[in-house]
């Protein structure tokens, strides 16, 4: 979104955001469940921890890119509050 706005404002022409990976935050059926980016892990080499909370019964994971500096995605069930 960045990019296209400073296109915009540089007077470099329109250029055609097509992203439309959105953060995901909802209630369902007393959990709330929060996910961005690559949540399925279906970049190549995309590793990352799992996390579960058995007292809770809270579920994380975190993806990053192969190289460990980028972060692809995270995902996280709860208890709704």
């Amino acid at each position: 979104m960045a990019t296209v706005v400073a296109r915009h404002l540089a007077g470099l022409g329109p250029d055609p955001f097509t992203d439309t990976a959105q953060p995901v935050r909802l209630k369902v059926l007393g959990l709330q469940v929060t996910g961005f980016g690559d949540i399925h892990a279906g970049t190549e080499g995309a590793v990352g921890p799992c996390e579960r909370d058995h007292t809770t019964g809270a579920y994380r994971k975190q993806l990053f890119a192969a190289d460990g500096t980028t972060v692809l995605g995270r995902v996280e069930v709860s208890a709704a509050v």
